[in-house]
This record gives structure tokens, C-alpha cells and sequence, in this order.
């Protein structure tokens, strides 16, 4: 019995190595292994689409079949096993074939990309770019990104500037031809790229349109002429894009106030809250402008103030200088050039000294009757003026039949200045609807909260939608209707409802308090998404500053990208900084692209959409999954031991157990038994 076991365990041996020993030469050459799962996939790919065939050709070499390899693993990290070969194979379907192994063949070549650091900065910039362009089904999106890309990789100048940046990818065919413009472009990209990315070109009515490639070069070169104050305001100030777009349209004037000692921060602050005032800028008017912001700060410090924080200010002073800094000491916080110009622009002269004369008793009679034009007709009479405000305080809705009837009433009760001539009616005859306590105060000289009497400050958003509307162009650049429904007046109609709405529900003097703290400005940067209004009646608009909007998603990418920060916080820096360089990319890249790429506009909510989740999760990152399947097909070698090894093994089993059969052959064991 010994003896047979001596025969049949080699015997057994040598099958179970012939069975198994394959396996175990994939473990010891992982290589073999690779590029046999490589052709089995091939082969599947093949079957699921024909055009895989002509495309599978053409990867030959050892890079190209590394890149294959890597992209494969790659989709069964993003899709799950059953379904990534079926997902891949649609690829072939798209311009250019799979986006991924485009991508991962310029990763894999050791000269483009010759350390892992190299490589993962490829593969985590322009593969959150490419995963965001990929969700517009033509593949036209994918593949013009990874053709400029793949021009870029042919020069190693401008690839060891782009290869981590997919904003300066995208802006370099438009800096290319100036070579300052370039390098200033390349020395601030830490800070301009954010700036740049989110920005849209929003031209008024009338105007040439201008191509999107031309309008980046100009802002880059705006910030190149007014470097380093645009830096300062964008970095140290924190204005963020906003400032950019402010020294593109009123550049001249802001450089002349900083040479006259005002800093640049107020006067930016001054200029966004009153661009109407600035409309036309060149290097003869922008000394004029300087001075008079100069001479404002100097003799005038309640109109500056004000000028930082409400809209008109400088509107206003210059309607009634003589009565500007009284109003705006006397009713400081309560916006009330915005309440003027929305509710008395045709009457402002009139409307002001009413408010100066009355007090809030004027204000409470010009806010009651401010759709009423009989109220305008008598404010702008000659002969009554803004004695007709204490006059309606008296006679109410009567008044006006009054004064209907005869003039004389006015002269009778009043004296020329609108001191009532029986100075105990007041207390005689109340306001109806006004509040007990305004009449009370009033006699008294006390002041009055405009949010008791239904104004309040006008909102950010609103401020800077009524500063555009009495400039030289339209106030917004995504609401067709705005025009056709009214213009100004639908503006001034906004602004309205919502001080009125904010002063019903008792905000009046939060937000006189949140003008105090923050500048108009600075509001407006604090509450980023205020770019979109909705106007009166549900028309929609976005708003502009100069010549430069945001685009819708730039906006919603580069919000999502700021929160990588906090949602990446356990993933190493540089990761988080290249996945935000590729988020802007992809904002960036749908407003250079959005006119010339049928599919792109429709794809572009998808992709703010899907920035918010990416932002949630590094997992969704396509560059994690992208450079850990490299990472492995790098690391894959062939091993000429474990084949020497696997046919060593194989030889000495199949010589044993020739050398126990003859030795110990049937017949022999049965005579030695």
C-alpha cells in the first residue's frame, strides 16, 4: 500500500499543478494576469459595440495598453462591475472615443507626467473638468477639452504651466499672442483664475457683441493695468470677483482717487453702490469724477457714508446738493435716496425738501400718496410745492379735491413755507392709518423708524438692480421681459414690494443695522448668489456689474468648489487645490463654449447639479479612482522568476512522476506484492 501512495501522490501532484499551477503563476507574475483579463475585456468590448474594433487597433504599445487597462479598472471603480463594460463600450459611440483613457495615455507617458505627483495633479485638474463635461451625451464637450489638452501636451512650456490648471488651458488660446499677457496670467493665476472663472460677458442691448476669448483677455488685461490694486481689492478686501469687473469699467477713476489719498477700498465701495453715476469713463472725465468723490469725502462725510452703503447717494447729492448731507445726517440708515428715486423721480427737488422741511411726517405723507399722481402734480405746482405734504397730513384724500377746487385753500392754513399758520391742528385732527406714536413723535422731534411707516433699507440685491436701471444700459442681461414690461418702472416696482415687504415683517431695523456693518459692497460679496433677481411679476434677470455678469454655472461650480474645503478637509491639499482648479475649469469652459456647442447649454444645469455632489464627497472624484487605477497598472511588472519558477515546478513534477511510474508500474507492484 506504500508503496502504490508513492506512485499516485506525485501523480496527483502533477494534475492538481496542471490545474491550478496557472493561478498560482498569476500571483507570482501579476502581469500575465493583467494583460489576460486586458484581452478578455477587449474581446467583451467587441461584442457590446463593433466600433470598439477600429478604436482597439490602434492601442499597441506598452503606455497605450497601460492607459486601456487603467481606464477599464477605472469605469468598474465608477460604474460597478456589471455595468462598467457596457458603460465603456458606449464610449466609442462619442467624438473622440473614451474621455478616460484620452486622459490617462497623457498621464501614463513618463514625459509628460514623470513622477506619481505628476501624475495624480493630471488626473485630479482635468479629470473633475472632463467628469463634469462627459454628462453632455454628444461627447463634442469631452473631446474639444482633451484635444486642446492634447495640443497643450506637445509643447513643454505651456504643459508645465497647464498640466495642473485647467483655466489656464482654456484661456491660453486667447493670451497666446501676447506674450506679457501670458506671463502676468501665469504669476496670478492663484487668485485671477477664480475671478476669471465664474465671470460671463453680459453686453447691453445695442452694443457688438464680443466674443467670449477676447472678453477674458481684456478683464486679464485690466487686471494687468491695475495690478496690484485690482490684487489688493480681490485678496486683501475681500470683493472677490466683484472687484475685477469694477476696475474693468471705472478703472481710470479709481487709480486717480487712490493717487489723491482715498482708499481704494471706500471708493470701490463708492462706485459699486453708484454706477449710474459713472457711466462714462475715460481719461478726461475720470479726473473730474476723482475730484468730486474727493471733495465729497473732504466737506461732505454723511453723503460718503451713505454712498457706501445705499444705493443713489451720489444721484441724490447731485439732484439737490444743498440738501444732501441734511438728509442723509437726519435719516441716516433709511435709504432715502433709494425711497426718492423710486417713489418721486419725476418730483426729487420738491420731494426732498419735503422730507428735509417734514421730517417723518413728510416721509409718512410722501410714502402714503406715492402711487397717487395727483401727489406728484401738486409736488411739482410751483405755486404748492412741498407745502402740499402738510397739507394732505391734514385734509387727507379731501386735500386734494381741495386744492382741486381752489389754490387758496394752500394759503389759508399755510404760510409759504408750510408752517401752519393754527399751530394746534395737528393735534386735532390724526393721520388716518398713520401709527398713534408718529404724530406724538413728530411734535416732539423725535425720529421715527421708516420701517414703522412701511419702508424699509432697500436689499443688496435690489440696491444694485436700481443703481443699473438709471445708468447708460440695461440693468439686467436675463429677462427679456423686463423691457417689454415696463423697464425702470417694473425695477423701481421690485425694489418697492420689497422694502415693503421687509418692513411688514419688522426687518426694518435689522436692516438698517446690516447697512451700518457692511457696505453695499460688501454685502453683495457676503451674499454671493444675489447675481439672480427675480423681478416684479416673476420675470427673472441677472444682474451685471459694468460689463461682466457671472454665469449661471460658474457660479453654482465655483460655490460648490469653495466647499471643498471643509467636505474634503481629510483628503490631502493638493488634491483639494487641483479638484478646484478643475471645478472652475468646467464653469469657465461652458461660458468660452456655450454659443458654439449645441449640446452644452442643456448639459449645463446637470453639471451644477452634480458639482454640489461632487463637492459632498471626494469619492465622486473621477481623479482619486483615475490615479489609483494607474497607480496599479504602473505597478504591474512581469516577473521572469515566477515563470522560471511555475515550468521548474512543472518539470520536476512531470519527471517524479515518469520516474515513479516505470519505476513502480502496475504490474511490478502487483508481483512485488
Amino acid at each position: 500500500m506504500r508503496k502504490r501512495l508513492r506512485f499516485l501522490i506525485p501523480a496527483i501532484l502533477l494534475l492538481l499543478w496542471l490545474w491550478q499551477g496557472s493561478t498560482m503563476l498569476k500571483i507570482l507574475d501579476p502581469a500575465r494576469s493583467a494583460n489576460r483579463d486586458l484581452e478578455e475585456a477587449e474581446t467583451e468590448l467587441r461584442k457590446l459595440n463593433p466600433e470598439a474594433d477600429a478604436f482597439l487597433a490602434t492601442v499597441q504599445d506598452a503606455r497605450d495598453r497601460t492607459a486601456l487597462g487603467a481606464s477599464l479598472r477605472a469605469a468598474e471603480r465608477e460604474y460597478g462591475k456589471d455595468s462598467a463594460l457596457r458603460s465603456y463600450a458606449e464610449g466609442f459611440d462619442r467624438e473622440g472615443g473614451p474621455a478616460y483613457f484620452r486622459l490617462l495615455r497623457l498621464a501614463a507617458d513618463v514625459g509628460m507626467a514623470p513622477s506619481e505627483t505628476d501624475r495624480e495633479a493630471i488626473l485630479y485638474a482635468h479629470g473633475t473638468t472632463l467628469q463634469h463635461l462627459m454628462l453632455e451625451e454628444s461627447g463634442r464637450s469631452a473631446d474639444d477639452y482633451l484635444t486642446q489638452l492634447e495640443v497643450a501636451a506637445g509643447d513643454p512650456a505651456l504643459w508645465s504651466i497647464v498640466r495642473d490648471d485647467p483655466v489656464a488651458l482654456l484661456l491660453w488660446p486667447s493670451l497666446k499672442d501676447d506674450e506679457a499677457l501670458w506671463q502676468f496670467y501665469r504669476d496670478e493665476r492663484e487668485w485671477l483664475g477664480e475671478v476669471l472663472a465664474a465671470a460671463a460677458p453680459a453686453p447691453a442691448s445695442g452694443e457688438v457683441e464680443v466674443k467670449p476669448g477676447v472678453f477674458f483677455a481684456e478683464l486679464v488685461g485690466t487686471a494687468q493695468r491695475f495690478h496690484p490694486m485690482v490684487k489688493q481689492a480681490v485678496v486683501e478686501d475681500g470683493f472677490g470677483m466683484v472687484a475685477l469687473p469694477l476696475f474693468d469699467a471705472y478703472g481710470e477713476v479709481l487709480r486717480e482717487t487712490s493717487r489723491l489719498g482715498v482708499p481704494v477700498s471706500e471708493a470701490l465701495e463708492i462706485v459699486f453702490a453708484n454706477q449710474d453715476q459713472f457711466a462714462t469713463v475715460d481719461t478726461r472725465t475720470a479726473a473730474a469724477m476723482a475730484d468730486r468723490l474727493v471733495h465729497l469725502k473732504k466737506n461732505k462725510p454723511f453723503v460718503w457714508e451713505a454712498a457706501r452703503h445705499e444705493p443713489l447717494v451720489l444721484r441724490l447729492d447731485a439732484a439737490v446738493p444743498n440738501l444732501s448731507e441734511k438728509l442723509l445726517k437726519k435719516f441716516a440708515g433709511n435709504d432715502v435716496a433709494g425711497f426718492l428715486f423710486t417713489s418721486y423721480e419725476d418730483a426729487i427737488a420738491p420731494a426732498a425738501t419735503a422730507l428735509d422741511r417734514f421730517g417723518d411726517l413728510g416721509f409718512y405723507i410722501l410714502n402714503r400718496y406715492q402711487d397717487d399722481p395727483r401727489a406728484h402734480a401738486l409736488l411739482l405746482d410751483p405755486e404748492i410745492g412741498a407745502r402740499a405734504v402738510p397739507f394732505l397730513a391734514r385734509f387727507q384724500d379731501e386735500g386734494f379735491e381741495k386744492l382741486d377746487d381752489s389754490k387758496k385753500w394752500l394759503d389759508r392754513y399755510f404760510d409759504a413755507e408750510g408752517k401752519a399758520k393754527d399751530q394746534g391742528w395737528i393735534e386735532a385732527v390724526p393721520i388716518a392709518g398713520a401709527p398713534v406714536n408718529v404724530i406724538g413723535h413728530w411734535l416732539k422731534g423725535e425720529p421715527v423708524s421708516w420701517g414703522e411707516l412701511g419702508w424699509a433699507a432697500v436689499d443688496v440685491a435690489d440696491g444694485v438692480l436700481l443703481v443699473a436701471s438709471f445708468g447708460a444700459s440695461a440693468p439686467v442681461t436675463a429677462a427679456k421681459q423686463t423691457a417689454k414690461t415696463g423697464g425702470r418702472a417694473l425695477v423701481k416696482a421690485t425694489v418697492r414690494e420689497g422694502a415693503r415687504g421687509a418692513a411688514t415683517k419688522s426687518m426694518a431695523k435689522a436692516a438698517t443695522r446690516a447697512v451700518a456693518r457692511d457696505s453695499m459692497l460688501k454685502a453683495f460679496v457676503r451674499r454671493g448668489g444675489l447675481w439672480a433677481v427675480e423681478l416684479a411679476g416673476g420675470a427673472k434677470a441677472m444682474l451685471k456689474v459694468g460689463r461682466v455678469t457671472v454665469g449661471k454655472v460658474g457660479a453654482t461650480v465655483r460655490d460648490a468648489a469653495r466647499r471643498l474645503g471643509s467636505t474634503w478637509a481629510s483628503t490631502p491639499a493638493r488634491f483639494r487645490k487641483w479638484a478646484y482648479r478643475g471645478m472652475l475649469g468646467v464653469g469657465l469652459y461652458v461660458t468660452l463654449k456655450e454659443r458654439t456647442i449645441p449640446g452644452l447649454p442643456a448639459a449645463a444645469e446637470a453639471m451644477g447639479a452634480f458639482a454640489g455632489q461632487f463637492a459632498r464627497s471626494a469619492a465622486e472624484a473621477a481623479g482619486a479612482f483615475l490615479a489609483s487605477a494607474l497607480r496599479e497598472m504602473l505597478g504591474i511588472s512581469s516577473s521572469p522568476m515566477a515563470r522560471a519558477v511555475y515550468l521548474g515546478t512543472s518539470v520536476v513534477l512531470a519527471l517524479l512522476a515518469a520516474w515513479m511510474f516505470f519505476f513502480y508500474k502496475p504490474a511490478r507492484l502487483k508481483r512485488i506484492a
